[in-house]
C-alpha cells in the first residue's frame, strides 16, 4: 500500500508543477503582449511628435500659413485644418490677433489618436507693423 500512496503524491506534485508553469506562461504572455502594445504606441507618438514639430516650425516660418498647410496635405474644415495619418490625426487651429503694433499669430498643432489628444504644440509669431 505504501508504494500506491507515494505514486499518488508524486502525481499530485507533478500536476501542481504543471499548473504553476501554465499560470506563469499565461502571465508572461500577457506581459509581453502589453509591452509590445505600449512599444508600438510610443513609436507612433514619437513619429507624430516629430511631424507636429515640423508643421509648427513651417507655420512659424511661413508668411501664408493656409497655403503652407495646403502644401503639406492638410484639409481645411470649419474648426481648423486636419491631416489624417494611418495611426493618428494632426489638427491645426490658426488664430491671429491685430494689435496697434502688429499682428500676433497664435497657432496650435494637436496630435490625436483614437479621439484622445496626445500632444498640443503652441506656435506664436508676432509681426510688427512697418513704420
Amino acid at each position: 500500500m505504501k508504494p500506491k500512496n507515494h505514486s499518488n503524491a508524486l502525481l499530485i506534485e507533478l500536476l501542481i508543477v504543471v499548473f504553476f508553469f501554465m499560470i506563469s506562461a499565461t502571465v508572461l504572455l500577457r506581459l509581453f503582449s502589453e509591452a509590445r502594445s505600449q512599444s508600438k504606441k510610443a513609436e507612433i507618438l514619437a513619429a507624430a511628435t516629430v511631424q507636429a514639430q515640423n508643421v509648427a516650425e513651417q507655420l512659424y516660418a511661413s508668411n501664408d500659413r493656409e497655403e503652407k498647410l495646403l502644401q503639406l496635405g492638410f484639409a481645411g474644415q470649419e474648426d481648423g485644418w486636419t491631416l489624417l495619418k494611418e495611426d493618428y490625426t494632426i489638427l491645426v487651429q490658426l488664430k491671429q490677433e491685430q494689435t496697434t503694433g502688429g499682428t500676433l499669430f497664435q497657432d496650435a498643432v494637436k496630435i490625436e489618436m483614437g479621439g484622445e489628444t496626445l500632444l498640443t504644440l503652441p506656435c506664436f509669431r508676432y509681426e510688427e507693423v512697418a513704420a
